[in-house]
């Protein structure tokens, strides 16, 4: 496929964008010289950003305030500052009052007590925050230990009114053995190649005398499930009875992403059932890099190209039959291609072109190539975000180009600080969709999108030759 410059419109647009970040300005009359004057300088007034000569520079007028540092030993004596729950269950929450009197010698007013994990709520006995000199109160702390296992070390932090006190911090443990669990937690196939399955064992172990997985449920024809039969075991020095839960994907699973959640029942009263997320990966021969087109262009209504390079996992020759784009945003999305190498192995470079939206928010698409390889289909994902145009000044124009080198594209770069969101593509994702007809076929035409290629609609792409 040729290689087209990009027009003469575009050409000058980009010469003059240039030229503005180089800083050269174009040819003007020159001005004619103005008479100097001689500007004395007046009793207390300066000008300009020197002193005048003799004397020393005018000090800096703005200063960046000092932090308050505590200047008073902490206020609050603790009978216990640290507490050890020992071994607890996971079924139920548990509490402790930290027992404490004001040694300040003044009256002192709690500004907060804060904690440092979700699953901890620390509460201050009636509310009570204010304390006079000698005084005493308490601060309950409760932990909630579900979903959690082993040494838990936790802590809350209280915080004064007056900054002339420091924080003090109070602490706490626990050793969760939780009555149900599951080892490991999740189930997660990464990059299974397709027509080849796999299966991965985990396993659903309980403390309960007689303990039974009674059902699962979840499973589906490309993650099915076969419970195998228990084993004794032991666990945090507790008997435990250990059920070996086999996870197959199926050899016949699709390329793309699949997930599940299984429901495991057991014949505990107190934890009658555990969850696991079953996670697939399958891919099949094309592999693109990156795995997703990203937008770096930010601000709105403006042109965009974008692309990725395309390989096989086994090196092999193949040729693109075609490459649909689809997105629910009006993004004047055209796709093209060219053959290239990748790694010293025969591929192809896939750009996609179009305008991001009018309006700030993420956008979305995705690219669907179809290839020679029998049965292979690949859906790349297009991810960008565009800011809104007041939070940030524009940015300059730099030159953007292919991995050959050619100048595909002029597009804001970014402000420093600022990072492109959602730029990158997750290799997990939630369970394929098959494309429909329909659905595969929603390509905006074309709206004067830019391109530096030949553009081919992204329905119309022919096979590459």
């Amino acid at each position: 496929m040729k290689i087209h410059s990009t027009s003469g419109v575009l050409q000058a647009v980009g010469l003059a964008a240039c030229l503005a970040m180089a800083g050269v300005a174009t040819a003007q009359p020159a001005a004619k010289p103005q008479p100097t004057q001689e500007v004395k300088p007046q009793p207390g007034l300066t000008t300009g950003r020197t002193a005048p000569a003799g004397q020393p520079a005018a000090p800096a007028t703005s200063k960046v305030a000092p932090v308050p540092q505590p200047t008073e030993p902490a206020p609050l004596k603790f009978t216990d500052e640290n507490f050890d729950f020992g071994k607890i269950s996971d079924t139920a929450p548990v509490t402790h009052e930290f027992a404490f009197e004001n040694i300040s010698g003044k009256r002192i007013v709690i500004k907060a007590a804060n904690a440092g994990c979700g699953c901890t709520t620390p509460k201050f006995k009636d509310d009570k925050k204010v304390f006079e000199a000698g005084e005493s109160g308490t601060i309950s702390v409760t932990f909630d230990p579900k979903g959690r296992k082993g040494a838990q070390p936790k802590n809350v932090t209280v915080m004064f009114e007056d900054t002339a006190y420091p924080n003090q911090v109070i602490n706490f443990s626990a050793n969760v053995v939780p009555l149900v669990f599951l080892d490991p937690s999740k189930v997660h196939f990464t990059e299974v190649m397709k027509a080849t399955g796999a299966v991965q064992t985990i396993h659903v172990i309980g403390r309960k005398e007689g303990f039974k997985v009674t059902g699962v449920e979840g499973a589906n024809e490309i993650l099915s499930v076969r419970l195998l039969e228990p084993i004794a075991g032991e666990d945090n020095g507790d008997p435990v009875t250990k059920y070996p839960l086999e996870v197959t994907l199926a050899k016949d699973a699709p390329v793309g992403n699949h997930n599940t959640t299984l429901i495991i029942r057991t014949n505990d009263e107190k934890s009658p059932e555990a969850r696991v997320m079953a996670l697939a990966q399958v891919v099949g021969e094309l592999k693109a890099n990156p795995p997703g087109f990203i937008v770096r262009v930010t601000d709105p209504a403006k042109p965009f190209t974008t692309e990725v390079q395309l390989e096989t996992r086994s090196h092999i020759p193949f040729e693109i039959a075609s490459v649909e784009v689809d997105s629910k945003q009006d993004l004047a999305l055209v796709a093209d291609y060219e053959a290239t190498t990748v790694n010293g192995n025969p591929g192809y470079i896939i750009r996609v072109s179009g305008v991001t939206p009018a309006a700030p928010g993420a956008m979305n698409g995705s690219v669907i190539i179809k290839s020679s390889i029998e049965g292979e289909e690949l859906t790349v994902n297009l991810f960008g975000a565009v800011r809104n145009p007041n939070a940030a000044a524009k940015p300059g124009v730099p030159v953007t180009t292919s991995p050959s080198g050619k100048k595909i594209e002029l597009t804001p770069s970014l402000p420093p600080g600022v990072t492109p969101q959602n730029t990158t593509d997750t290799p997990m994702g939630p369970a394929k969709q098959s494309p429909t007809k329909d659905a595969t076929s929603k390509t905006e035409p074309a709206k004067q999108a830019p391109a530096t290629t030949k553009e081919t609609p992204a329905k119309e792409a022919p096979a590459k030759k």
